[in-house]
């Protein structure tokens, strides 16, 4: 809801129904979901009712960078049980959304149970207050902090949570919509050097988020309605900021990453259709849709159509 304050200022940038930029520099994000606590800090948790346990834990108190750890409900009898991590950070469009919003709270509550692994949830600072690449930086930052963690060298805040039950050997990135946009670059920047105390064995890209500076194939000619949200989308790629990378008809460089596996799950009713872009970078098919991936650049590579389904409404 607008403030007295902000209907008394220009509105200088909108993305209808997502985001508004006022003159003075104010941002009001129209897609607010509160916040909800960790479990750490609600005193009426019940840790057998629920099955996970979760805590925020700061990386950087200046940037204000943080994660939310889910730990799952893990074997009694054996105090030394590791799990895999799977490092997650929200969508949004690189400007909403939160790590502790209920939404993305819900929804890695299940993963943790479901899949028995341990989820770190990445909060990372939002365009246009901090343009990107600070979203990239800041998710990689996640990656060097779990490799201090592993390696658990003289002087580091070792978590406790992660010394008895992270198995290191098996990282796992994944992210919706702009976040998969996000875990593919890290995966770019991660494949770069090496890693002594990770392994970092496949990457989940859901629903994910690529533009460009002009149409391709598939975006021309499309209805009022997938207009409106490419509307939205190049807002946003404008308020995300100059720096940010664009995923242009050849610059997803599959090819440097070194992480074997990789999914992606589409949206069958997904207008946004950004999901294109990466398939045009792969198979140079102008929007056509492709079944093989067989042989790609020695990878594996597979995707799942999800048949009904709209943009990140699979929660």
């Amino acid at each position: 809801m607008e403030s007295s304050s902000s209907l008394s200022l220009a509105i200088v940038f909108e993305s209808p129904g997502f985001l508004r930029i006022y003159e003075n520099g104010t941002v009001e994000r129209l897609i607010d979901r509160g916040t909800v606590r960790p479990s750490s800090q609600d005193h009426n948790f019940d840790e057998e009712k629920e099955g996970v346990a979760s805590k925020d834990v700061v990386l950087d108190p200046q940037t204000g960078v943080f994660v939310r750890l889910y730990l799952p409900r893990l074997d009694v009898t054996d105090a030394k049980q590791k799990v895999p991590l799977l490092v997650y950070a929200h969508g949004g469009g690189f400007c909403v959304e939160s790590a502790a919003s209920p939404l993305y709270h819900s929804y890695l509550n299940k993963v943790a149970t479901e899949a028995t692994v341990i989820c770190v949830s990445v909060e990372y600072r939002r365009a246009p207050e901090h343009r990107l690449p600070v979203a990239y930086d800041d998710c990689y930052g996640v990656l060097e902090w779990l490799e201090r963690q592993a390696m658990a060298l003289e002087g580091v805040s070792v978590d406790p949570w992660l010394a008895s039950h992270a198995d290191f050997r098996k990282v796992f990135l994944a992210g919706d919509s702009a976040r998969a946009n996000i875990v593919h670059q890290i995966g770019i920047r991660a494949s770069q050097r090496k890693w002594d105390g990770l392994c970092l064995q496949g990457a989940i890209l859901v629903h994910p988020f690529f533009g460009g500076q002009e149409r391709i194939a598939s975006e021309v000619g499309r209805n009022a309605q997938v207009e409106h949200l490419f509307k939205l989308v190049d807002g946003d790629w404008s308020t995300a900021g100059e720096k940010k990378k664009k995923q242009q008809k050849n610059s997803v460089q599959l090819v440097e990453q070194r992480i074997s596996k990789r999914g992606v799950l589409i949206a069958f009713k997904d207008f946004y259709i950004w999901y294109i872009r990466f398939f045009c970078c792969l198979k140079d098919c102008e929007g056509a849709r492709v079944e093989t991936w067989d042989s790609l650049v020695n990878m594996q590579l597979w995707k799942i159509i999800m048949e009904g389904i709209p943009h990140i409404l699979y929660t």
